[in-house]
């Protein structure tokens, strides 16, 4: 596994985001095709580091882009309140 962007906590021009996201993407291949992904919940070098970058990501984009925040899914909501109350 490539590791870039080693120690960066903020990212602050189009360019590093752009370079995050296609960074993201390899990693997500790159994990996908050796099955490190297989598992849901899988807690691996490859699942911490596409976290780690995801949150830069995230963070660039409400600071820096200024995107809205995602709405919550009324669907996806109430089939986890449901899930929630299974017995």
């Amino acid at each position: 596994m490539e590791t870039l962007f080693y120690g960066l906590t903020r990212i602050t021009t189009d360019i590093e985001y752009d370079l995050l996201k296609s960074h993201i993407n390899r990693l997500i291949d790159e994990a996908t095709t050796k099955g490190y992904l297989a598992q849901q919940g899988a807690n691996n070098e490859f699942t911490r580091e596409i976290a780690r970058l995801g949150k830069i990501g995230a963070l660039y984009e409400t600071e820096i882009m200024r995107l809205p925040k995602r709405k919550t899914n009324t669907f996806v909501a109430e089939l986890e309140r449901e899930e929630c109350f299974a017995i």
